[in-house]
C-alpha cells in the first residue's frame, strides 16, 4: 500500500541512507523446487506488475530518495 511503502521509506531516511534498489519479486525459482522433490514456498505469490514497480519507485522517489530497479549493488 502506498501507506506502507511511504512509511518505509521514511525510515530509511531515518537511518540516514538516501539511495534504494528496488528488486522486484518474481517466481522464476519455483520449478527448482519442484526438480528437486521440493514444494515451492512461492505457490501463492505473483510476479509484481510493472505498474505497481513504477509506483513503488515514484513513492520513494517522492520522499527525496534516489532509485534503481534491479540493479542489486
Amino acid at each position: 500500500s502506498r501507506f506502507n511503502l511511504s512509511e518505509t521509506a521514511r525510515f530509511v531516511i531515518s537511518l540516514g541512507i538516501d539511495h534504494v534498489d528496488i528488486n522486484p519479486f518474481h517466481v522464476l525459482g519455483t520449478d527448482k523446487y519442484t526438480c528437486l522433490g521440493l514444494e515451492s514456498p512461492y505457490t501463492q505469490m505473483s510476479s509484481i506488475k510493472k505498474h505497481d514497480l513504477s509506483r513503488a519507485k515514484e513513492i520513494f522517489e517522492e520522499l527525496g530518495l534516489k532509485v534503481t530497479v534491479g540493479r542489486m549493488m
